[in-house]
């Protein structure tokens, strides 16, 4: 299919009418993700990058043409397809989308999904792990964390007895209980 057949179809009213049933956006967004419309945009991108940059331009061409200012953005589904393919296949693309959308009023799907991009990248980006060991006398307590968080405790005492290592694994306590445990 061309691409222009696909923005045809994208832009179409049985596209917008059928997408535009949907009450809240995770519906909206599992929508989209299984679309075989916008699956088939995806595939052709993936197929053919150089299209991304028209999907790109085109975007910015219905955001422009608002038919009716001040209210709805008659193509707003149609908008957050091309927003979606363009995160799925050139995300360097899709954030320059983003910048441009993430407080426009007449634009909710659109708007909505963007912050979603940029909640998941946040999210991300706090769930880089960090592993921290302090060392007390003959206590080690070493933990990971990701942004306070603690996904995995471990408490390192030396008996005083056999001079032997114990580890306690423990997920369900903070570091504190950990070490109160300890001494």
């Amino acid at each position: 299919m061309k691409l222009q057949d696909l923005f045809d179809q994208l832009e179409s009213v049985s596209f917008q009418a059928n997408m535009s049933i949907f009450s809240g956006f995770s519906t909206f967004y599992y929508a989209l993700q299984k679309d075989e419309l916008v699956q088939t945009l995806v595939s052709h991108l993936v197929a053919s990058p150089e299209s991304a940059r028209e999907v790109f331009k085109r975007f910015f061409h219905i955001l422009r043409n608002n038919p009716y200012p001040g209210y709805a953005h008659a193509d707003d589904v149609s908008l957050a397809a091309y927003l979606f393919v363009l995160y799925q296949v050139e995300p360097s693309l899709a954030h320059h989308v983003i910048s441009q959308v993430i407080e426009a009023e007449s634009i909710w799907w659109t708007r909505r999904l963007a912050q979603r991009i940029q909640e998941n990248e946040s999210a991300e980006t706090r769930m880089q792990e960090v592993e921290i060991t302090l060392q007390l006398s003959d206590i080690r307590l070493s933990f990971v964390t990701d942004s306070g968080a603690c996904h995995k405790l471990s408490l390192i005492k030396r008996t005083p007895y056999s001079g032997a290592n114990v580890s306690v694994p423990d997920t369900r306590n903070t570091a504190k209980e950990i070490y109160a445990k300890a001494i």
